[in-house]
């Protein structure tokens, strides 16, 4: 195994022994849900730790169907900001932006919601 690979995983260990839940941890080392799971499923958490996680699953759970409302829309608004950045003169070098493009138009004609 190289270097790097055993620096992530001391790294994660150390995070989920501060209490970090799987995706915090995914976030701050890039590594997949999965693999952390392989690596960290012997590492037992502290009751403190475990209640912190518990609550904040149950919040998130409590805005339910608003917040994925909420994170679907600003996941689409970023992509169309980046796409309008990286835009081509040339249309069909730019797959993305017209797709989405497409979709707004598409959901104005049907009178759904387009989320510029």
């Amino acid at each position: 195994m190289g270097n790097n690979y055993l620096k992530l995983k001391k790294g994660a260990e150390a995070l989920r022994k501060k209490g970090l839940s799987y995706n915090e941890i995914r976030k701050i080392i890039g590594v997949s849900k999965s693999t952390l799971s392989l690596w960290l499923k012997s590492i037992p958490l502290k009751a403190e730790h475990r209640e912190r996680l518990y609550t904040k699953q149950i919040q998130v759970l409590s805005r339910g169907a608003q917040s994925q409302k909420e994170r679907r829309k600003r996941e689409v608004n970023e992509k169309l900001l980046n796409t309008q950045k990286e835009k081509s003169p040339y249309p069909f070098q730019n797959k993305h932006s017209n797709s989405l493009e497409r979709h707004c138009i598409g959901a104005r004609a049907r009178k759904e919601m387009c989320f510029r």
